[in-house]
């Protein structure tokens, strides 16, 4: 918005030319702006010379008696079809006015534009539009609880984040999808695509019911505490279980994972917490031929059991592999890498033990597809030969992150979707 904006006083020759392109005002994108809170004054100035034809809008750094206002505004636009409130809003900020806006197809909320689940269950009755939702959720008392609407089939990605918060037993966590009477996510959500609930050590009373939603492509729980896996859809290409933990009820029985989502493309574990990681690993990864991204990041992996799924060619169709900070990854899992897992174009070796000369036979090797390494932190420093040896074959090795010994503040890990 600022950068159109700079332009229009640069000459009247300018003026004319950019405001003869309507498509440059049809995203109001207050993320770009070089002031920390934008007038309600320009933004209205960008409404006028898109000739109220918005589509999109990308809401930060507005006061709070300004957002209503805006909102108002923004009702009688009814090309907008996609909004984002991206944060940086004061803590007397309201975001309920956002189910004014009837024909919105994507809504998009930062953690700092959190709203209940009244006003949640309000912007999807109101919003019947909606394609995309992202959002995150206040727990409620359970005395607040207010069930989904009834039906919701334009809905195609739903994405719910909550914050940790005191287990009181009388607080409701909105991960526990309040459904109406034995309703199910196929009677209210037919045509979902996408659907991730994300929190920090929240544990679920009830695993979602995924299993029938025939066009679901992509899933995730993550930051969960899980004591069931979640039965899986044939339809599912992409899974991610990152920073979430698993831990079966003693005396209960564990469900068949090896024939769930046939189809899967990437599976993430990314600091996923399972004492039966290696177990699972191996049977999740049998008949999976189309698995071709897997995230074991910062897992506690035992490497006996990673070779056993490479060695029953569980691995074989692997273009990406990140094993960063498995602290048993050695050498050898680089000599089966070579014959095992054949495909692989991307490989992360971070902080293991793994020594240069059996990466080099891995680049030297007539099989080698590998496009791009990354050995950040490494037990024994790589060397700058071996690197500049390795780019002279066409393999990207990105920098280290610290590379002149800069000190940064340690970055709290997210989970990966």
């Amino acid at each position: 918005m600022m950068g159109e904006s700079s332009a229009l006083r640069v000459s009247k020759h300018w003026n004319m030319i950019l405001n003869s392109l309507p498509k440059l005002w049809i995203h109001l994108d207050l993320s770009k702006a070089n002031k920390p809170s934008v007038s309600l004054k320009s933004i209205q100035a960008f409404l006028r010379r898109s000739h109220w034809r918005l589509t999109r809008a990308s809401l930060v750094n507005l006061q709070p008696v300004d957002f209503p206002r805006l909102m108002a505004g923004l009702r009688q636009i009814p090309s907008l079809e996609h909004l984002e409130l991206l944060g940086s809003f004061s803590s007397k900020f309201d975001v309920a006015p956002v189910y004014t806006l009837t024909g919105l197809r994507t809504l998009v909320c930062s953690a700092s534009s959190e709203m209940t689940l009244a006003h949640f269950r309000k912007v999807l009755l109101d919003c019947p539009l909606l394609e995309r939702v992202e959002v995150y959720i206040k727990p409620a008392p359970f005395s607040d609880v207010e069930t989904f609407p009834a039906k919701l089939p334009n809905l195609r990605s739903l994405i719910i984040l909550g914050f940790d918060y005191p287990r009181y037993s009388n607080v409701y966590s909105p991960l526990n999808l309040p459904f109406p009477t034995n309703a199910t996510l196929f009677d209210i959500i037919p045509n979902l695509e996408e659907f991730y609930l994300i929190c920090n050590s929240v544990m679920i009373r009830n695993v979602p019911e995924v299993s029938n939603l025939p066009k679901l492509k992509r899933f995730g729980l993550l930051g969960i505490k899980l004591s069931k896996y979640p039965e899986l859809p044939e339809s599912l290409e992409h899974l991610s279980l990152s920073m979430s933990e698993y831990n079966l009820p003693p005396g209960e029985p564990s469900n068949d994972i090896s024939a769930m989502a046939p189809n899967l493309k990437t599976l993430i574990l990314h600091r996923f917490q399972d004492d039966e990681l290696g177990p699972f690993l191996i049977s999740f990864t049998q008949s999976k031929s189309s698995l071709t991204h897997l995230d074991l990041e910062g897992c506690h992996l035992h490497v006996e059991d990673l070779l056993i799924a490479m060695m029953r060619g569980n691995l074989e169709g692997l273009t990406y592999l990140n094993i960063s900070g498995l602290a048993e990854i050695d050498d050898k899992v680089i000599s089966n890498i070579i014959d095992m897992v054949p495909k692989i174009k991307e490989l992360n070796i971070s902080r293991t033990q793994v020594k240069e000369h059996s990466v080099k036979k891995l680049l030297d090797s007539d099989k080698s597809n590998l496009k791009k390494l990354v050995v950040h932190k490494m037990e024994t420093p790589f060397s700058r030969d071996f690197l500049d040896y390795a780019r002279s074959k066409g393999v990207e090795i990105p920098p280290p992150i610290n590379l002149e010994g800069t000190k940064r503040a340690p970055v709290t890990p997210t989970p990966r979707r």
